[in-house]
């Protein structure tokens, strides 16, 4: 689920994402999906048993946060 949602939120900021390179002209910030999401290193994340980016907030919520 994480990773659709990694993709749609790529998908509709990749359509706007530019920096300038050189006068007048942009480049894509991202060029492609991996640069934007690493998907093999969340999947080592899961694999390995490392905390969730949102352990912190979870824990947090259940004091009544």
């Amino acid at each position: 689920m994480d990773y659709r949602n990694h993709l749609q939120a790529f998908l509709n900021f990749a359509v706007k994402a530019e920096k300038k390179a050189g006068k007048n002209k942009t480049k894509p910030v991202y060029r492609n999906f991996e640069k934007f999401y690493d998907y093999q290193k969340e999947l080592d994340k899961v694999q390995h048993g490392e905390e969730s980016r949102f352990a912190n907030l979870v824990e947090h919520l259940r004091k009544g946060g």
